[in-house]
């Protein structure tokens, strides 16, 4: 089994039972005030080149990189009022993104308290950069002396008026810790498969808690059969931590299946809040034959860029050594090999060079050994269908034929 620790949050906290307010920016804002310079969308889409937000998830944002040159997105987002928790456990939690990167005036990005609807704030917390450009960081902050107070949370970017790069928040949360309380934050397993094939089933906990977790019961079921497990785990409270069942999904019959997966027991008790405990109904269709699967490299490089020839020297190395499962695409910017059309990687990568790998890995590293690695990591994956092209020339003219055998609706 593996015990994977990590610093990223990962949570919806619009449905925990001890939280006196939560937000996770999936829906609407309209109870907030948010200055023009902050927007609210997926991590994707609010990327740019050189402020790449880690993550998928919907969170709220100034991307001040994007704006470009002589454009102040400085401004506050606040939060509606609510009363504080009357506890000296009371704390505030929330996910950020903020480099800190200074680039000709000084960039702040902080947070402010209100005990008077708004009126008059004081700053509270005064952000650093992130430890990891890729990853959220996390906050913790003590509520203890606004316990039992209607207050109002602002979260602040000063672009410094200079062309910075910007300021993310995610999954913000008020509230009293319990003893013994985790989240299910997520649950995975492959969702294409052959028969006959062993595939993990990945739980990824947060403890909410005031206790230490030292066991976790797990649980996932197919409709059919069930499986549980035990496991020691060593989590601090407000840490996460991803861990894989050791009873695998492994399907004889083809067909399509769902998966439940929960978690029955926190140190040995009942969870405190066992309504966030469940990833029901994920999907795994299971095929009697698969297709060929090669991998597709997506190379972001341009003519322009200093550091690009690394990359081709990657993609060639991996066209000599792996011509039967790798398939390259130089995608060109900003030189005249663009190809307008083609070159939709945008958000999908974080400068250049840069990689997209299946379309299932993003803003990927480039490099030799970092290819081989991503190649081995996919060729994992089941292919559903095949596909065959052949191309003749005929003049001026070169046609293509190309033949699609799908095992999968």
């Amino acid at each position: 089994m593996k015990n994977l620790f990590t610093l990223l949050l990962i949570f919806t906290c619009s449905f925990m039972s001890f939280a006196q307010f939560a937000e996770d920016f999936e829906g609407d804002l309209s109870t907030w005030t948010i200055d023009a310079a902050w927007t609210q969308g997926s991590a994707e889409d609010l990327s740019s080149t050189y402020f790449a937000i880690p993550g998928s998830s919907s969170v709220l944002a100034v991307n001040d990189d994007v704006a470009g040159n002589g454009v102040d997105l400085s401004g506050m987002a606040i939060t509606p009022a609510f009363t504080v928790p009357n506890s000296a456990d009371a704390k505030l939690v929330f996910n950020y993104y903020f480099v800190d990167g200074d680039y000709g005036a000084d960039e702040t990005a902080k947070v402010f308290i209100s005990t008077d609807g708004g009126t008059n704030f004081i700053e509270i917390l005064d952000l650093a950069a992130v430890a990891d450009f890729e990853a959220f960081d996390l906050v913790e902050f003590s509520m203890a002396d606004y316990a039992g107070q209607e207050v109002v949370l602002a979260f602040e970017y000063q672009d410094g008026a200079a062309w910075n790069y910007g300021f993310v928040i995610d999954d913000v949360i008020v509230y009293e810790p319990v003893a013994d309380n985790v989240k299910l934050s997520s649950a995975s397993v492959e969702e294409i498969t052959s028969i006959n094939t062993d595939n993990e089933v990945t739980f990824n906990v947060f403890n909410f808690g005031s206790n230490q977790v030292n066991s976790l019961t797990f649980e996932w079921t197919d409709g059919t059969n069930t499986y549980e497990e035990t496991v020691s785990v060593d989590m601090a409270p407000l840490s996460s931590a991803s861990f894989t069942h050791a009873d695998l999904a492994n399907f004889a019959i083809a067909g399509s299946y769902t998966i439940d997966c929960s978690i029955t027991a926190v140190n040995g008790n009942p969870d405190a809040d066992a309504s966030d405990n469940e990833i029901l109904g994920l999907e795994v269709l299971v095929l009697s034959q698969v297709g060929t699967k090669r991998v597709l490299f997506e190379e972001a490089t341009g003519t322009w860029c200093g550091f690009c020839p690394r990359g081709a020297i990657a993609m060639e190395h991996m066209q000599t050594n792996y011509p039967d499962q790798f398939v390259g695409v130089a995608v060109h910017a900003g030189d005249p090999m663009q190809i307008t059309e083609y070159d939709a990687l945008g958000n999908l990568i974080g400068g250049y060079p840069n990689a997209v790998i299946d379309r299932a890995i993003t803003n990927a590293s480039v490099s030799v050994n970092a290819f081989e690695s991503y190649l081995d990591a996919r060729l994992a994956a089941v292919a559903p269908a095949d596909i065959m092209i052949n191309n003749t020339l005929d003049g001026s003219n070169l046609n293509f034929d190309v033949t699609s055998t799908f095992y999968a609706n």
